[in-house]
């Protein structure tokens, strides 16, 4: 069965993973009261937690399930200034206006500045408490007056509401909901629970778990079912662990450098090739496509790629206090006894048809250990957070130019399996170990003009 994502704002702001729907096992907790102090949404979307906060006015896109940091945060605020509850269908975005808008939105993509649609709620309805994407239609949760409901609307958005069920006699202050392929979860403010109700929607609580324990006030939930909740079938559980699923983040000691030599001094002499990159797609990848105002800004991908993914391990590696530096600069390293080197290749484009481009690169990260006598599985727990970072890369417009405005470009996706290689120890006479870890990627986009 699917774990359960929930969120909660007392005693403090937390994003939840729940056991199962639902044990009274909690499997992970993350505060982010730092980020947002009033969490109002949360949703999985198989690889990071989109989650929506009203006190910034923003949707973030937080790291797996749940690591930091926050990979994007979009403000909203100028739509609705109490946005609550959070969706993603596979393709857009849903988000409700819970403030003076009283509107239900349909947010392009991981979030892009556009809204594809919007629809009136009001004036009888305006307290939206939740959003989900439910295959073809939308089950939202309303909260106005005494008429808590959950509504099942057609599409995203048609004005024609299919379905609305009471749930008062529940709970008189429904905060969020969810559903799952076959029942809905929702929350309740006032009893301080968490509700499985039967399909869409009949009059059953399949379960209900109270969580008190860690949290009051929960305001968002959502579940780990993806597939079975944008309509794409039932998802299959496997017990194994990919690549791309993370681990907990290791600790790693401080350690009294011992026999060590200057790093400065130490020439490099190994080099890592470009993998072949086969062009073929698995039933479990999809190609994003990604619109662009004109096809006259791609002289700038290359420079937006290089600026995206450098940041991207310059801020993944500071999580673990490991210092990078960019191929081609200089560094001062006497004084590091480990640090990580990043390499990315020079995009290969395709033009697939019309103005529809393919972008392969190479990202290979260069990892030097100065040994002590602690821990001589420092090099596998270095490889490791290599390739804990290896996952999909979102790519920004970064710069001071013209067309450099920091909004989305579009995100390298992983593809095939990341590559780890330890060299060893590159020479006899000093402690010195190095490895690579590498990974090609593949970045789709489709420009207009």
């Amino acid at each position: 069965m699917s774990n359960t994502p929930w969120c909660g704002r007392l005693p403090t702001a937390k994003l939840f993973l729940q056991s199962g729907q639902f044990s009274s096992t909690l499997l992970r907790s993350f505060e982010v009261i730092s980020v947002d102090t009033i969490p109002t949404g949360i949703d999985w979307d198989h690889q990071n937690t989109p989650w929506i906060g009203s006190q910034a006015n923003k949707l973030y896109l937080q790291s797996d399930q749940f690591f930091s940091p926050v990979k994007f945060s979009f403000y909203v605020g100028d739509d609705d200034t109490n946005p609550f509850g959070i969706a993603f269908n596979g393709t857009d975005t849903l988000w409700g206006g819970g403030g003076a808008s009283d509107k239900l939105y349909l947010q392009s993509g991981q979030f892009y500045s556009e809204i594809h649609d919007s629809e009136y709620i009001g004036p009888t309805r305006g307290l939206i408490r939740g959003i989900t994407s439910a295959g073809a239609n939308t089950i939202w949760a309303d909260s106005t007056g005494s008429d808590d409901q959950l509504i099942l609307q057609a599409g995203q958005f048609t004005s024609d509401i299919l379905k609305s069920f009471n749930i008062n006699f529940i709970d008189t202050d429904i905060r969020s909901n969810s559903w799952d392929g076959t029942n809905t979860p929702w929350v309740g403010n006032q009893t301080d629970k968490l509700y499985l109700q039967s399909g869409q929607f009949f009059s059953e609580i399949k379960d209900s778990v109270d969580i008190t324990t860690w949290s009051t006030s929960p305001s968002g939930i959502s579940t780990n079912n993806y597939i079975g909740r944008i309509g794409l079938g039932e998802e299959t559980i496997s017990n194994s662990l990919s690549l791309s699923q993370s681990l907990a983040s290791p600790i790693i000691r401080p350690r009294t450098i011992t026999n060590s030599l200057s790093l400065s001094q130490v020439l490099l002499d190994n080099m890592v090739r470009p993998r072949t990159i086969i062009n073929s797609l698995s039933l479990g990848q999809t190609i994003t496509k990604l619109i662009l105002p004109d096809c006259s800004v791609q002289e700038h991908w290359n420079r937006w790629i290089y600026a995206s993914v450098t940041k991207h391990f310059s801020t993944e590696s500071a999580i673990y206090a490991l210092p990078v530096f960019l191929e081609g600069t200089n560094r001062l390293v006497d004084g590091e006894q480990k640090f990580i080197e990043c390499r990315v290749s020079i995009p290969s484009f395709s033009k697939l048809h019309g103005n529809y481009y393919k972008l392969d690169v190479v990202v290979n990260i260069l990892w030097t250990f100065n040994q002590d006598d602690e821990d001589f599985h420092e090099p596998q727990r270095i490889s490791g957070i290599i390739t804990n970072m290896m996952g999909n890369i979102c790519i920004y417009r970064y710069g001071n130019g013209i067309h450099d405005d920091d909004t989305l470009l579009g995100q390298l996706q992983q593809k095939g399996a990341i590559r780890a290689q330890d060299f060893g120890q590159i020479r006899q006479d000093v402690r010195l170990m190095q490895g690579v870890v590498v990974s090609n990627y593949t970045l789709d986009i489709n420009c207009t003009g």
